[in-house]
């Protein structure tokens, strides 16, 4: 399915969080770990102990990409457009502030990536837990319109048959929705379950009423240690990377999300 895992390690600490999840990911592929730095690399010990890391839980062999002079968002494009099959994994963790502070601040998400993105792309949020690198059995999609569930299923389906996990689609109904634009809701949801049914069988559905349907969706995930989340889209603007839901998703969820090709 993917033949190019592309991570980024540029000398940020917290970017080593997505090295695991990555080779994990391309263990599952048979694929190639390929590290993007934008930093220049011709320590021999550094690579070896990059390499080593990459290496150590995905068993493929791992290519560095080095690109100086431009930041890592633009390497990284550069990167996944130069290889075939690729995916992207990224990173947003919480770093220390300043020496004063000593305050815990995130790192940026690399907003071209998601903007730009030919390929789907994986993000290891701030609480997603690493320690077992990338273990998934479950997709977890919210099928709501607004945050782009069709394109999140499809993906999802997609996965299914691939890596032969399940897909747990979950709708969202408001407490105070009333039961016309309740009927609609899950008229829509049980749409889509079909579409899904009709391309893997390891499907389900479920009904939740929450006036929070992102932190819902990130607790049912979160309580699934090998559960993935699946976002239609990233649900921004000019102005802002992630809409409120995706926002509040990757900020909270203890598993990665996992975002479509923005192209």
């Amino acid at each position: 399915m993917y033949r190019h895992v592309i991570v980024p390690f540029d000398g940020v600490l917290e970017h080593r969080a997505v090295l695991a999840p990555g080779a994990d990911l391309a263990w599952r592929c048979g694929a190639k770990v390929v590290i993007v730095t934008t930093n220049d690399s011709n320590d021999p010990d550094i690579e070896a102990i990059l390499k080593s890391q990459a290496m150590q839980r995905s068993g493929s062999d791992a290519d560095f990409w080095v690109d100086l002079g431009i930041d890592i968002d633009a390497a990284l494009l550069r990167a996944a457009a130069h290889r075939d099959d690729p995916i992207i994994c990224v990173t947003q963790r919480h770093r220390q502030g300043g020496l004063l502070k000593r305050r815990p601040s995130l790192t940026l998400l690399p907003e071209r990536v998601l903007r730009e993105a030919p390929c789907p792309v994986v993000v290891v949020g701030p609480e997603a837990d690493v320690s077992r690198g990338l273990p998934f059995a479950t997709l977890y999609v919210p099928v709501e319109p607004e945050v782009g569930g069709e394109a999140a299923a499809a993906l999802a389906a997609s996965w299914s048959l691939t890596f032969r996990v399940g897909v747990h689609l979950v709708a969202s109904v408001a407490p105070d929705a009333g039961p016309g634009r309740t009927a609609l809701a899950l008229d829509a949801a049980r749409e889509l379950l079909a579409r899904v049914q009709a391309v893997t069988p390891d499907v389900r559905l479920d009904v939740i009423e929450t006036e929070r349907p992102a932190a819902a969706l990130a607790a049912i995930a979160g309580d699934d240690s090998d559960g993935v989340v699946m976002l239609g889209g990233t649900g921004g603007d000019e102005h802002t990377l992630l809409g409120p839901f995706a926002a509040e998703v990757v900020a909270t969820c203890q598993r990665a999300v996992v975002f479509p090709p923005a192209s």
